[in-house]
């Protein structure tokens, strides 16, 4: 498995995402309590409000479905679709941060 972007959640107090605008970041996905933005690297940052009612997972993205599958079977989790599209899972690591590994991808 080979991790394609490094997904990193943060809470905010205000979607103002200006100042990261100004740094070059683009918006790629946005929903009422989020938005995710872009930066030239295969980095991106997601920003949500406390009104997102649990704490966004450090997220891996593969390239492909076949790869969540795999990473889920070596895990014994059970991978799924998500409600805005994407496919993986989320599990908690050894000392509890919440991970996810996903594709966009089918």
């Amino acid at each position: 498995m080979r991790p394609r972007a490094l997904w990193l959640p943060h809470r905010v107090a205000s979607l103002d995402a200006t100042l990261l605008h100004d740094l070059g970041l683009t918006t790629v996905d946005s929903w009422r309590q989020g938005l995710v933005l872009s930066t030239p690297m295969p980095v991106f940052v997601e920003l949500a409000t406390d009104e997102q009612p649990d704490p966004a997972p450090l997220a891996f993205e593969v390239a492909s479905a076949a790869e969540v599958d795999a990473a889920a079977a070596r895990l014994g989790v059970s991978p799924h679709r998500y409600s805005r599209g994407h496919y993986g899972f989320e599990f908690a690591s050894p000392g509890g941060l919440p991970l996810m590994i996903w594709s966009e991808k089918t």
